[in-house]
């Protein structure tokens, strides 16, 4: 009788989850596709094998940033390779950006809006609860199983 009272508790939470979820309407992340100058590079990576990655400053993008990619002109992420006098350890500071100008990037960046993020995260905690609950009408009903 206890097992499937929280079974069915179970059940209505996770369709309750299910019905906040469709409430809530859609998060959908926002993506912007600009030029990326070498001065609004915010940090660069270079790694040992001469890729490099480049990440930029966006006071445009504001909310939680998913993904950041430079582009080259043919639309591929770019990854370098690196050119170590214009980019390396004792090259001038002007000369990176410089570098990176003659690239010609465009900067692509996703991120969902300030907006929806407390959606989203109601939404994960959501999903998580009607799991933990489903769990534990699980083990609730595995237990009374083999103790019976």
């Amino acid at each position: 009788m206890a097992l499937a009272a929280m079974a069915l508790a179970a059940m209505a939470l996770a369709a309750m989850a299910l019905a906040a979820m469709a409430l809530a309407g859609p998060t959908t992340p926002v993506t912007l596709t600009r030029a990326r100058p070498g001065e609004a590079v915010d940090h660069l990576m270079t790694h040992s094998g001469g890729d490099m990655e480049v990440h930029g400053a966006d006071p445009e993008a504001p909310g939680w940033v998913i993904r950041d990619d430079s582009l080259t002109p043919s639309g591929k992420v770019f990854t370098g390779p690196t050119d170590r006098n214009a980019c390396g350890p004792n090259a001038d500071r002007t000369a990176c950006p410089r570098w990176l100008d003659s690239q010609h990037l465009t900067q692509r960046r996703s991120y969902i809006p300030d907006n929806q993020v407390s959606t989203l995260q109601w939404r994960e905690l959501e999903v998580l609860a009607a799991i933990s609950l489903a769990l534990a009408a699980f083990c609730g009903w595995w237990i009374c199983r083999r103790v019976n």
